[in-house]
């Protein structure tokens, strides 16, 4: 990444230097061609001046070293090119991002506590110590000159404030722990002392980051002094403390769970990032039929820029595609623009601008959760898992063990209506294509929660009587034509009914033509079926789902 624009930097100083006259440039120019392999040097300069990285692991901090390493000798096709390999111990550490001071004012500031003076100015004379011993070995690795004695002087140097600091922080956060048990539980991460050179400026120009899933409770060590310490998963305080780290005009990208862009424990981060960035853009992958990463989970990248309150939120559908788009899964990448005014509700992914306008004008009018009561005789039941296509039903699918073929209990999800054309109308809009839409917009992707199919937005209460009759009558077909698409998953021993929905799409479509026209929008027909394929396989049912049961049933 950092290579192309070092090389378009020396093509350009090349080409300025030979018509003007330049000193510095030809100086710089000259201190390049001493070196015999242009591309070796160029990776170095670049890894000890614009790389840093931190993790608590230190067998992950040794990989991303070797891996650099690698990269370097990968330039080299000659081995009498080699120049020796650049120190990085000072720019890829081990510590707790999640614990320590970002700067000296900010742990006053945030402790309450105002130290002594003379501490206070010991200790940023010797931060100010380390930048300059750093750029002086940095200087030394370059050049190739022994550097032994400023890494002694440097690692001692280090060790003396990281102790200091640690007293302070240790002190100014009240930590009941003594001391050392606390350094040695929380490997607290200072990053005034770690990177002075970069709090100079500000802050990183560019963060990246995949912070680890891991819910508090499980944690060795408590953090605190969050915005985000009401979220479960330290994910959101990573996320929190990338955002402190990064320039006020600097870039920010992360990989995070895709819960963090609907979720309600997770309001507090989309609040901090709207305060914090002037732009983001929210782009979201699915895990099947093939993933963005080897694991296989859900992902979210979060992009984020400038300061100030976000005045632009851009975000994708949740792509899903097969292993051989992958090449191209990044250039067709499209963002739509979240309008200020919108109704939809968190970071709703969507895929265009005219798709925010049709959620808007539906959820105007209100949402299924306007006809639906808490129990009843009358229910709409739901798989509460799905990928291409949502289960709907008015009578539930029959599950049966494997071994004894008995029926068992289906784990599914409803919703309740107070009369029986309240659960048809229901049980149509539910079968639409707006409503698969409306999950994959708002929900993980995955999952199918009573609170994300209550809140489809069509409201039975808001139509007129001639949509709702319509909405009824598709009903009694969907309902009539169901038990002749009946499907088996074979899972932990049972074979787990369901329906195959996508073969009763000459019925099911009806309902989405029939709410168009109901709010005068039939020209978002194409919108919708559009959408629609981009989320959906062509056949729409798993390779392993069976249509005929291997024993008779009654």
């Amino acid at each position: 990444m950092l290579q192309p624009l070092y090389d378009a930097t020396l093509d350009a100083l090349d080409r300025h230097v030979r018509s003007t006259s330049f000193p510095e440039g030809m100086a710089l120019l000259e201190t390049v061609s001493k070196h015999a392999n242009t591309e070796y040097f160029v990776l170095k300069h670049a890894t000890l001046s614009n790389l840093y990285g931190v993790d608590i692991m230190r067998e992950a901090v040794e990989v991303a070293r070797l891996r650099l390493f690698l990269k370097l000798v990968a330039s080299i096709d000659d081995r009498k090119d080699l120049e020796p390999l650049p120190d990085l111990d000072f720019n890829i550490k081990a510590g707790n991002t999640l614990v320590g001071a970002l700067t000296l004012d900010s742990l006053e500031e945030d402790s309450g506590t105002l130290f002594t003076s003379d501490r206070i100015i010991e200790v940023k004379k010797s931060a100010a110590r380390i930048s300059e011993r750093y750029s002086a070995f940095r200087e030394r690795q370059e050049t190739n000159e022994s550097s032994v004695d400023v890494r002694r002087e440097l690692v001692a140097l280090l060790d003396e404030v990281r102790r200091d600091v640690d007293d302070l922080y240790h002190s100014a956060t009240m930590v009941p722990q003594p001391l050392t048990a606390w350094v040695e539980t929380h490997h607290p991460f200072h990053w005034f002392v770690e990177f002075p050179e970069v709090f100079e400026q500000g802050g990183f120009d560019v963060v990246i980051g995949n912070p680890p899933y891991v819910n508090r409770r499980e944690l060795s060590y408590r953090i605190t002094g969050f915005r985000t310490d009401d979220v479960d998963d330290i994910y959101a305080s990573c996320c929190e403390r990338s955002a402190q780290i990064t320039r006020h005009d600097g870039r920010l990208s992360l990989i995070v769970p895709i819960r963090s862009q609907f979720g309600d424990r997770d309001e507090s981060l989309r609040k901090y990032y709207t305060e914090r960035f002037g732009a983001i853009w929210v782009s979201t992958f699915q895990e099947r039929p093939a993933a963005l990463f080897q694991v296989k989970v859900r992902s979210t990248i979060i992009t984020a820029a400038g300061q100030g309150k976000a005045s632009e939120i851009h975000t994708t559908i949740t792509h899903s595609w097969i292993e051989p788009f992958r090449p191209h899964l990044m250039a067709t990448l499209r963002y739509a623009l979240r309008p200020n005014t919108t109704k939809t509700p968190n970071w709703m992914r969507s895929s265009g601008d005219a798709m925010y306008e049709l959620m808007d004008t539906l959820l105007a009018k209100g949402s299924l959760q306007a006809s639906l009561v808490r129990v009843s005789d009358f229910s709409v039941g739901f798989k509460k898992t799905a990928t291409y296509f949502l289960s709907t039903y008015t009578v539930p699918p029959v599950t049966y063990e494997k071994s004894t073929h008995a029926t068992v209990p289906l784990n599914e999800g409803k919703l309740f209506t107070q009369h029986r054309d309240d659960q048809l109308a229901a049980s149509a809009v539910a079968a639409s294509r707006l409503a698969f839409l409306w999950w994959t917009f708002t929900g993980d992707c995955f999952n199918v929660t009573k609170g994300t199919m209550s809140a489809i937005p069509f409201s039975l209460r808001s139509c007129d009587q001639t949509t709702r009759d319509a909405l009824i009558d598709l009903g009694k077909r969907i309902e009539k034509a169901l038990p002749d698409v009946r499907s088996w998953d074979l899972n932990s021993g049972k074979y787990v009914g369901g329906y195959a929905v996508p073969e009763l799409r000459h019925l099911t479509d009806e309902a989405d033509e029939i709410i168009l026209t109901s709010i005068g929008r039939m020209d978002l027909l194409p919108e919708i079926q559009y959408a629609h394929a981009r989320m959906f396989k062509s056949t729409g049912m798993s390779a392993t789902t069976l249509r005929r049961l291997p024993f008779a049933i009654s």
